[in-house]
């Protein structure tokens, strides 16, 4: 036996070496399935299991069906085997292990891949749940395979139970039953709920990839997202840009909520997701379209992209197929000079609100036209102070009177004539220190004169 271990092991060895093993040696391991020795055949199983040698698949399914093992620890390799093998012989055989207590948990696994594969008969799947069910009344936790195979051959009691699973003491129990609950297509709003808890949440994300379709589920996931992401690979987002692109518009308006305070990025995402799915369909007059792209142009103003806040809003004023109420008309316009004021287009800004100050007012306007131009004016000079861009700020306020002309409002006056103050001592303190810092430079000049 001590010779043959060691040639079991130079062979174990030449696999790692080799990429693609020979036939030769594959033919050896499945000798050794017959060897005299429990422990040969077991390591011989499971080399020729990764291997995924299917003539081996087929010689341990005659094994057991011949009933030739004995060995629990050879059975148990050997349902190892046609698990990522399976063989429709192996079923029956696989059957009566589920009531040997030592075999039960791997025969679970088998008799759940074979009905994947649907190799389970009617009177099959009858025994297999209540052998599985009686086992079950056993173990205070069930093995994470005898819940994949109660999630195959179960009933509606069953999935009351698996569900009662899901909230497990047990992290391998959690992660079992949402595997078997995300397998059979139940609702995925079980697992989003639960979509923080490390056992579910891969679980979640890849249910709302390839089926997510409701509204509950998303505002779940985001109710569990994790403050701390991976930027390059964020499972999160993916999956939720994947459940945008089925939910639609007026859904993702409501998530937009939930996400724009603190996750300004994904919440960009999502509203370009649900953008791009009505441009490839049909044309919305009234749909959510246009509260879409006024929302989007806000985030980018606030992500410090104008450029392109300024398209969302030209597209959303100017489209002949988008149609906007009295209230998004003043969003969008108040958006768009924010967006020029930015950019430093203050012609373009200036232009639009001539437009805007030439138009009828709206229905029910919050505040007059000429209160509303000159607060984003206003609003713009006092950004570009701050950031002491001197020359633009001045355009900007002198804009507001040229604009405005005797119609400024009252209660602006002061602000106009404040910002004008503030603009002046800015503009001479810096002329000031950039005197300052030129005058060593200077002095330096005058010595090398000198010393010349």
């Amino acid at each position: 036996t001590a010779i043959r271990l060691l040639a079991m092991e130079l062979m174990e060895n030449d696999l790692v070496e080799q990429s693609i093993p020979s036939m030769d040696l594959v033919v050896a391991l499945r000798e050794h399935l017959a060897d005299p020795s429990a422990q040969m055949r077991r390591r011989a199983a499971l080399l020729l299991k990764d291997l995924g040698d299917q003539g081996a698949a087929d010689l341990v399914a005659a094994r057991l069906v011949a009933g030739q093992e004995k060995s629990p620890q050879v059975l148990e390799a050997h349902l190892l085997l046609l698990t990522r093998m399976v063989r429709a012989a192996a079923v029956q055989p696989a059957l009566k292990m589920l009531d040997d207590a030592e075999l039960a948990a791997k025969a679970a696994g088998f008799l759940a891949a074979a009905a994947d594969e649907s190799l389970l008969s009617p009177a099959y799947i009858q025994d297999a749940a209540a052998l599985c069910r009686a086992h079950l009344e056993v173990g205070s936790e069930p093995d994470p395979e005898m819940v994949a195979l109660l999630g195959r051959v179960g009933n509606e009691v069953d999935w009351t139970r698996i569900s009662q699973w899901l909230d497990s003491p047990e992290e391998a129990t959690r992660e079992a039953a949402a595997l078997a609950w995300n397998h059979a297509g139940h609702p995925m709003l079980a697992l989003a709920k639960r979509s923080g808890d490390p056992a579910i949440g891969s679980i979640a994300l890849a249910a709302a990839v390839l089926r997510g379709d409701d509204l509950d589920s998303l505002l779940a996931l985001i109710a569990n997202l994790p403050p701390q992401r991976d930027a390059s690979n964020d499972r999160w987002a993916e999956a939720m840009a994947a459940m945008a692109g089925r939910l639609g518009g007026w859904a993702v308006l409501e998530a937009d909520q939930k996400l724009a305070a603190h996750e300004g990025e994904l919440a960009l995402r999502l509203l370009s997701v649900a953008i791009e799915a009505i441009d490839a369909g049909d044309s919305q007059l009234h749909g959510p379209l246009p509260d879409l792209l006024l929302r989007r142009a806000e985030l980018r103003l606030e992500g410090d992209d104008p450029q392109g806040a300024v398209a969302d809003y030209q597209r959303v004023s100017t489209s002949k197929k988008i149609f906007l109420n009295s209230k998004q008309r003043r969003r969008a316009q108040g958006g768009q000079l924010h967006g020029l004021l930015e950019t430093g287009d203050v012609e373009g800004a200036v232009d639009l609100a001539r437009t805007i100050l030439k138009a009828p007012p709206p229905q029910e306007p919050v505040i007059s036209s000429d209160s509303f131009v000159a607060e984003v004016f206003l609003l713009a000079a006092g950004r570009h102070l701050e950031s002491e861009q001197f020359d633009r700020t001045a355009q900007i306020l002198d804009a507001v009177p040229t604009l405005l002309q005797d119609r400024i409002p009252q209660q602006v006056r002061p602000r106009l004539a404040e910002l004008r103050r503030l603009l002046q001592k800015a503009a001479t303190t810096s002329s000031r220190r950039e005197a300052s810092e030129d005058e060593p430079s200077a002095v330096a000049a005058q010595d090398v004169g000198a010393f010349k």
